[in-house]
């Protein structure tokens, strides 16, 4: 059967031979989806009838065999990934055709954190057969992204494109809290010092490591606490904060716990008072001399059984002296003697010792 194409100036070979080519190339696509030849082309039926054997039929000469490409997913969502993290999925290409698909390009466009791995290209897919790669979503920054993968391809539908998207999100981690977030040890002897503990506790979802504390006044100090230090999801430590004020009035600081934690630096509050030690005292009394004196003098040791120091510079008349120079914490040594009016001192009476409390 002979096709002709008539136009004004009358039949013209080569356009009838244009026609058929253009008929044969839509019978293969419309068979190869699986549709009736009864499109509204601007083709005559005729023309399609006669390129397509009568629409039962391929063309005498041509294939019946097309790659068909397949993908398991036509978009690819992330959802949210931290930044300086990666997320991956995989997609799966399947040649459904009944000819070799052949792949040429993979390229991803209009995103910053997305790109392919696994799959070198060029690549050749039998009917029935599959390869699969995996697509990489990286985030730069905490904002969401899009992107297309682009795969190109033998087939009359290439390229064949995939939606990408994802957000970059703030990076899961630990969460240390402290308790109790803030200390106030009141009023604190100068010479003594007052201590109190503190409980850290990782309340996030990863594990978290402590690699410094830092404190500026010398009045404050840590004791018991390790660095670095790691606590795993859920668990806790202990140490321990002292306060020894190194003169009197208020002190103040801020300890600092710094490490990987989201809420990296953690801060203890933390304040007191110095207090001015109170005065001490130590009152002597003893029996009378019952022979003729003119009074008594007192002797001070810092060590049991000497060497004595005199407290007082001239005889004291009444069985009774009162020491205000002790000081707090110290134990002391106390004789007596007498001193007889000719200026005879006796020998020591029996020793007394005595400890004086803190402050």
């Amino acid at each position: 059967m002979t096709v002709r194409a008539v136009h004004s100036g009358g039949e013209d070979p080569e356009l009838s031979a244009a026609f058929m080519k253009t008929s044969m190339a839509a019978c293969l696509l419309l068979r190869s989806k699986g549709f009736s030849p009864r499109l509204p082309l601007l083709l005559s039926a005729a023309l399609l009838m006669a390129g397509c054997g009568g629409g039962t039929s391929a063309p005498q000469g041509g294939s019946s065999g097309v790659p068909q490409i397949n993908v398991n997913a036509v978009s690819v969502a992330f959802g949210n990934v931290s930044v300086g993290s990666s997320g991956s999925q995989t997609i799966v290409i399947t040649n459904t055709g009944s000819r070799s698909l052949a792949l040429s390009q993979a390229d991803v466009s209009g995103g910053f954190g997305f790109s392919t791995r696994g799959l070198t290209l060029p690549l050749t897919l039998a009917p029935g057969q599959s390869t699969s790669f995996s697509v990489i979503f990286t985030p730069q920054i905490f904002a969401s992204d899009s992107g297309i993968l682009s795969v190109a391809s033998n087939t009359v539908t290439s390229p064949t494109l995939i939606s990408l998207s994802g957000t970059g999100v703030q990076r899961s981690s630990g969460v240390l809290t402290v308790d109790p977030s803030s200390i106030a040890f009141g009023g604190v002897s100068l010479g003594v010092h007052s201590t109190r503990t503190v409980t850290l506790t990782n309340t996030g979802v990863l594990d978290l490591t402590i690699s410094q504390n830092n404190l500026t006044s010398t009045a404050f100090s840590v004791s018991g606490l390790s660095l670095p230090l790691s606590l795993a999801q859920g668990r806790s430590a202990s140490f321990a904060v002292q306060f020894a004020p190194n003169g009197a009035g208020l002190a103040s600081d801020i300890l600092s716990l710094a490490g990987d934690a989201a809420n990296s630096p953690t801060s203890v509050v933390l304040g007191g008072n110095g207090l001015a030690p109170p005065p001490h005292s130590v009152t002597l009394s003893w029996d009378a001399s019952n022979q003729a004196i003119s009074g008594y003098l007192v002797y001070r040791a810092n060590v049991s059984g000497g060497p004595y120091t005199p407290l007082t510079t001239a005889p004291v008349a009444a069985a009774s002296f009162t020491d205000s120079t002790a000081a707090g914490g110290q134990t002391y040594s106390y004789v007596v003697t007498a001193i007889t009016d000719t200026q005879i001192e006796s020998l020591f009476s029996n020793k007394i010792s005595v400890t004086v409390p803190s402050p």
